[in-house]
């Protein structure tokens, strides 16, 4: 197993298997970084002194490594808020109002620019295409970007040019697929809690705009700056 396998196996946390989840990877990670320095002493100390090994690839191991330690621990944080949501106090649910969370939701546009998360994107697809919605589900805007890109910007702007009207949008990303299909995924944004409330199946998020997730679909969390 390399980083890579391991940073695969560092899913979203849920409440019930949460802290098992970063414990796992977290212990995998270490004995798979044993094992990596272990062979790497083997082969320096049997390298050929005329034709020593390559030390890029090793390097961009140790990389890989760093950035699935960051991942785990980013995980470990969501998580711990995860588990308060799923106990029996409910003024656990406080610690999320007024903060930012990312996930499939919406923003509410009052002018500038919007950064966009794409998900789901399919390895093979050829082409990729963010979709702005307006709250009546009217397309205003496609942005053509590449297949496998993180993040894209949404400069606020209809399709004509024009500035958007101030109000609710979401997002969609879609992908076109070799042999003609297409696929839809979630886009994701960062939205203000405004509400937390204890729902049927689990902890639920009001956002800015009356957009409505669940606490388990949020990936990434930060301080709200907004009132």
């Amino acid at each position: 197993m390399d980083a890579a396998t391991v940073a695969a196996s560092v899913n979203k946390p849920s409440p019930a298997t949460a802290t098992s989840k970063s414990d796992s990877a977290s212990s995998a990670l270490t004995a798979d970084f044993d094992t990596f320095l272990k062979l790497l002493t083997t082969q320096m100390e049997n390298q050929d002194p005329l034709q020593p090994l390559e030390s890029t690839e090793f390097v961009a191991q140790l990389a890989q490594f760093s950035a699935v330690e960051q991942q785990i621990a980013g995980n470990r944080t969501l998580e711990t808020i995860l588990e308060a949501l799923g106990g029996s106090d409910v003024g656990a649910l406080g610690s999320w109002l007024g903060r930012e969370v990312r996930a499939a939701g919406g923003v509410v546009h009052n002018g500038g620019a919007v950064e966009i998360y794409p998900t789901g994107a399919p390895a093979d697809a050829t082409k990729a295409r963010i979709t702005v919605l307006d709250d009546t589900g009217f397309a205003v805007r496609e942005i053509d970007f590449t297949p496998g890109e993180t993040e894209v910007t949404w400069d606020g702007k209809r399709a004509d040019g024009g500035e958007a009207a101030p109000g609710a949008y979401r997002f969609e990303a879609n992908y076109l697929l070799p042999g003609g299909e297409a696929e839809t995924a979630p886009a994701e944004t960062w939205g203000r809690v405004t509400e937390a409330r204890r729902g049927d199946a689990g902890a639920e998020l009001t956002l800015a705009g009356g957009f409505t997730v669940k606490a388990n679909d949020v990936t990434a969390l930060r301080v709200g700056d907004g009132p």
